[in-house]
C-alpha cells in the first residue's frame, strides 16, 4: 500500500514510502515513470504526450499524477508497452480454385 495526499505527485508518494521506479525529470518528459493503472479513475493531464496505445492501455505517468481517488498499480509490463499488432491482416488469402 501506498498514500498520497492531495499535493504530492504518485512518483513522490512511491519514492516517499520506499518503493522501487524509475525516474528521470519529473516533470512528464522523459516518461521514464510510465506505470501501469490496474483500477481507479485516471485523473485528466497524467497522460500527456503518451501515444494513444499507452493511453489505451492505461498508462500514465505518476510525476504528473495527482491521484482523485484510490487506485491500484503497477510495474508496466512489456506487452503493456507494446503497439497491438494488427487484429486482422490488411491481405486476404483465398484458397485457389480447383
Amino acid at each position: 500500500d501506498c498514500h498520497a495526499n492531495h499535493k504530492e505527485t504518485l512518483l513522490e508518494a512511491l519514492l516517499r514510502q520506499g518503493q522501487d521506479i524509475k525516474f528521470s525529470c519529473k516533470k512528464g518528459v522523459c516518461k521514464t515513470c510510465k506505470t501501469k493503472v490496474l483500477w481507479g479513475k485516471i485523473p485528466a493531464g497524467t497522460q500527456m504526450d503518451l501515444p494513444t496505445y499507452l493511453k489505451e492501455n492505461h498508462i500514465i505517468l505518476p510525476c504528473v499524477t495527482y491521484a482523485e481517488t484510490d487506485m491500484v498499480l503497477r510495474t508496466p509490463q512489456t506487452q503493456d508497452l507494446l503497439e497491438k499488432l494488427m487484429e486482422e491482416s490488411p491481405y486476404q488469402y483465398r484458397e485457389k480454385e480447383k
